[in-house]
């Protein structure tokens, strides 16, 4: 099992250069990784012990970013290794304040992992979600080096769910914890015999409250948006603006107006953007000088403003819905906002969570869309859906202080 696995990591890893031959974002995935070895010895030279956090991408950031605040607030001379394994991840927070060190990981082929950690010498490990790279898993085992798993999720497809990824599976038994989100995880795990496991919820939740507290103030926002009712659309995809551009033609988004972030930035996505609603569009990038009254869209051309922009929101859109599957729906709740989405949301345990709870709507069709945006002017709806939200929030927060005092009780933070 363990020579196929092998076998196969190094294939996979080699099927990304061969991408990037044709494919920008293999090639960013390979350019980041150039000279690798030579960065790392110098980020590190003295071999200084580090707790090293590691997140795919940019969604896993945020599950586990308050805690990587805590740590670094109770413990601030503990050094932090944050590593992320795709370039959306890394570009967006290279200059993370809270990490003395941001960098790609390498990937799991086991010479790489062996000088990775030898370079990083980490006191701690800590997984978000479900990054799981077996040849990494096993060598931190071989050393004696404590590793967890925070708002883990093993949803039902998960193939550690299957019979022939025992072996796997059964890695995770060495960790120091396993952090699950939901009741389902932590009944699977109890079921195969784990004592290392924690149901503390999702990370995501603790942070976005703390983004609900923060301030924002945006002169170029603000002048946008003026009185209006506001349809924010987050990470869209050129699926979800097919819909969208019939449901805002409609008469129940008149006096809206529209703010799409796009889910990549690039020029082939503003362009789309551009196509689908006029040339004419305001573009973030063009400042407040450039702003027209004439045209209700503006699409944000910028990285790292979405979070905060759904504090402006009547009602927010997420994309990815009709296609591999929805991106953060967390973020609008933060401000009470209610959420739609499309169909492809099986995976995502807090989709169905927020529909039943009657803040989340699920999108498959333009007039589905309407029919909320009508719902947004009936008195009362959306005073009531903040109600819901708040009390979905208060219930579910707290995940990071279970888990520090996990770690610090069980002394893998001293």
């Amino acid at each position: 099992m363990w020579v196929i696995y092998r076998v196969l990591i190094s294939l996979y890893f080699n099927l990304i250069k061969m991408a990037s031959w044709f494919r920008p974002d293999a090639r960013k995935w390979i350019e980041g990784r150039k000279n690798f070895s030579k960065w790392l010895a110098e980020q590190n030279p003295n071999d200084s012990p580090h707790i090293w956090v590691h997140c795919s991408s940019l969604g896993e950031f945020e599950q586990g970013r308050s805690l990587i605040d805590n740590i670094k607030f109770k413990y601030p001379d503990k050094l932090i290794w944050l590593s992320f394994f795709s370039p959306s991840g890394y570009d967006v927070r290279k200059n993370y304040p809270q990490a003395d060190v941001v960098s790609y990981f390498p990937s799991d082929n086991l010479n790489d992992v062996k000088e990775f950690i030898e370079k990083i010498n980490p006191l701690l490990v800590i997984f978000v979600k479900y990054d799981f790279w077996f040849n990494t898993l096993q060598e931190l085992s071989r050393r004696s080096v404590p590793f967890a798993f925070v708002s883990m999720s093993l949803h039902q497809n998960s193939y550690l769910r299957k019979s022939w990824a025992n072996k796997f599976l059964n890695i995770l038994r060495e960790a120091c914890l396993l952090s699950v989100q939901d009741q389902n995880s932590y009944d699977f795990l109890k079921s195969k015999g784990f004592d290392n496991i924690l149901l503390a919820g999702d990370g995501r939740i603790d942070r976005i409250i703390s983004l609900g507290e923060e301030s924002f103030h945006n002169e170029f926002i603000d002048k946008f948006c003026g009185e209006s009712p506001i349809l924010v659309i987050g990470s869209s995809w050129t699926q979800d603006l097919e819909i969208l551009k019939k449901a805002i033609q409609s008469s129940a988004f008149e006096n809206w107006k529209i703010i799409i972030a796009p889910h990549k930035v690039d020029d082939p996505h503003i362009n789309e953007c551009k196509t689908f609603f006029g040339s004419g569009i305001n573009l973030y990038s063009g400042g407040i000088q450039s702003l027209s009254e004439v045209s209700r869209v503006l699409v944000i051309d910028f990285i790292g403003l979405l979070a905060t922009l759904y504090r402006k929101a009547t009602l927010a859109y997420v994309g990815g819905g009709f296609g591999k599957g929805i991106h953060n729906i967390l973020e609008p709740i933060a401000f009470g906002v209610p959420v739609c989405f499309g169909p492809q949301h099986k995976k995502f345990r807090e989709a169905q969570i927020f529909m039943d709870q009657k803040f989340g709507f699920e999108i498959r069709k333009a007039e589905d869309l309407i029919k909320i945006a009508l719902k947004c002017k009936e008195a009362g709806w959306q005073d009531e859906r903040k109600v819901d939200i708040q009390q979905f929030l208060q219930n579910q927060k707290g995940s990071t202080e279970r888990i520090m005092s996990y770690l610090e009780q069980h002394k893998f933070l001293k």
